[in-house]
């Protein structure tokens, strides 16, 4: 039998505190659950320190088992991990043959090991 992964983004719209709380709860009712496996913040614009915190909250009662962010450069990734409580667990970046970003990928990979 195969395993589902629920996985989701809080998107910029939702930025902030208070908006993430709105966005988390409504992404657990549309998809009739009562845990994400992994919730990624979509990019960082605006309050996402607020994001992350809300998201924080909602990990800490087991309603999400994973938590981290999205197309975060290597800046606003170590920024977030110093002023977190919660490391992010992944940093979900494109890359592809039209969109090459060596120095970040080696960046990541040292930052984890």
């Amino acid at each position: 039998m195969r395993e589902r992964c629920r996985t989701t983004k809080v998107w910029i719209t939702n930025a902030g505190y208070e908006k993430a709380k709105a966005s988390i709860e409504e992404s657990l009712k549309k998809l009739r659950t009562d845990y994400l496996d992994l919730l990624l913040i979509h990019q960082p614009f605006g309050d996402y320190y607020g994001t992350y915190r809300a998201m924080e909250e909602f990990y800490k009662a087991g309603k999400i088992r994973a938590i981290g962010v999205s197309n975060f450069g290597p800046d606003r990734y170590l920024d977030l991990e110093y002023f977190s409580e919660i490391k992010p667990a992944v940093n979900q970046v494109e890359t592809h043959v039209f969109q090459q970003r060596r120095l970040p990928f080696d960046f990541y990979c040292r930052v984890t090991l």
